[in-house]
């Protein structure tokens, strides 16, 4: 996280002057770190409700609703009622990428159902390198040797996972 994060920190808008850049970096980076864990954590919630008593559709139903109403309510409070009423395309493709995740994390939920958290984990990182590759391929973005490096690490993990 930590590797192209100098460049990324010069691409933002500067923050208050009494902070440094590498302080806003440093935040991105735990903050990412900490979403990490929690994600690992609501997988390990996930399995073990819906292994006892909870149905699949009703664990998701939670975790959906609880995720929409807490970036929902301070988005709203944030831009006003007037965003709900824009009809951009913009709108369109988030609504599309809505219903996608909503599938996506449907399958997820049902693969936690019958393979450990671990293999759910790692299957799921599988993903950055997918979407990395993926930039490559569609945007021409820069293939280098770290990017092929954690790729052929993915597939190591993957690999060594079905062992």
């Amino acid at each position: 996280l930590g590797y192209g994060a100098d460049a990324a920190a010069k691409s933002l808008p500067p923050g208050p002057p009494s902070l440094p850049p590498a302080v806003w970096v440093l935040a991105g980076v735990g903050y990412s770190a900490v979403a990490g864990v929690l994600y690992g954590g609501l997988g390990v919630v996930i399995r073990r409700t819906t292994q006892t008593a909870v149905p699949l559709p009703a664990t998701l139903a939670l975790v959906s609703t609880t995720g929409a109403v807490g970036l929902g309510v301070p988005a709203l409070l944030r831009l006003g009622p007037a965003v709900l009423e824009s009809t951009t395309p913009e709108t369109v493709l988030m609504a599309t990428a809505g219903v996608l995740n909503a599938v996506a994390f449907f399958a997820i939920g049902g693969a936690f159902r019958r393979i450990t958290v671990v293999q759910v984990n790692l299957i799921n990182s599988s993903q950055a390198a997918l979407c990395a590759l993926g930039g490559v391929a569609a945007f021409g973005e820069s293939l280098t040797a770290s990017l092929l490096l954690g790729t052929v690490l993915t597939l190591v993990g993957l690999v060594l996972m079905h062992r």
